[in-house]
């Protein structure tokens, strides 16, 4: 009995950390950018042209929406500049910089990727998600058609059916790849988004389509209480 309490107490904790751990990474993150940007020289000069008197007099919610505005117009302001000619090259620099310094670019490169991956979830070019035998007879991928190989290009090959790049995405990075032409007859479509493709594709198949929860997906408390539930099948059966 008394070791049914602590396990339940011990699971229960263990469930709330994993929940929890997310939020306060988020909050943590949006806190160190907000605090960043208020302590930066531009922000603080901002702040000290502002008379003492009304400095004092304004609420502190006024001034956290002024935080956030200035925050706002900085990242406006650092995408524009990124988007031009010269902003590339800075940015191309910098990111090879960064990415050659000993243990920083470790994080940097996991963050980086994060970052890739979302993007290319929400990539709009793949519009069709298929089955292609690749890289062998025998064996399967997911595929994503980009578009029709054109007459020029696709003149050369054998047939007359038509061609279709396809691109092939690794796990669990799927901004790299592979680009194939296939025949569009001998590929397969299914029937799945191409953010539910990358999901199952980033996940290494853990996260695949057709499991539902309530909302039609699972919650990362759906996982948790079925990571515990095959824990508490194993140690019944020891």
């Amino acid at each position: 009995m008394l070791k049914t309490i602590i396990r339940s107490i011990r699971t229960n904790i263990l469930v709330g950390l994993i929940l929890i751990t997310p939020i306060v990474v988020t909050l943590l993150v949006i806190n160190a950018v907000v605090n960043f940007f208020r302590d930066s020289e531009a922000f603080t000069n901002l702040l000290e042209s502002v008379p003492e008197e009304l400095r004092t007099s304004v609420p502190e919610f006024v001034w956290l929406i002024l935080h956030l505005a200035f925050l706002l117009a900085a990242l406006f302001l650092i995408g524009v500049f990124a988007r031009n000619i010269f902003g590339r090259q800075v940015y191309a620099l910098g990111d090879r910089f960064i990415g050659r310094i000993p243990g920083i670019n470790k994080i940097y490169l996991f963050v980086r990727t994060i970052s890739e991956s979302v993007v290319a979830q929400r990539e709009t070019m793949f519009q069709e998600v298929v089955i292609a035998e690749y890289p062998r007879k025998g064996l399967h991928s997911i595929a994503f058609i980009t578009a029709t190989v054109p007459e020029q290009i696709g003149a050369p090959l054998e047939g007359e059916d038509e061609y279709v790049y396809l691109f092939i995405p690794t796990t669990p990075n799927p901004t790299s790849g592979f680009l194939i032409m296939s025949k569009r007859s001998e590929l397969k479509t299914l029937d799945i988004s191409p953010g539910d493709a990358m999901k199952l594709i980033i996940s290494a198949g853990a996260a695949s389509p057709g499991q539902h929860s309530g909302d039609g997906q699972h919650t990362l408390l759906d996982k948790v209480e079925h990571w515990i539930a095959n824990r508490q099948h194993k140690s019944g059966r020891k």
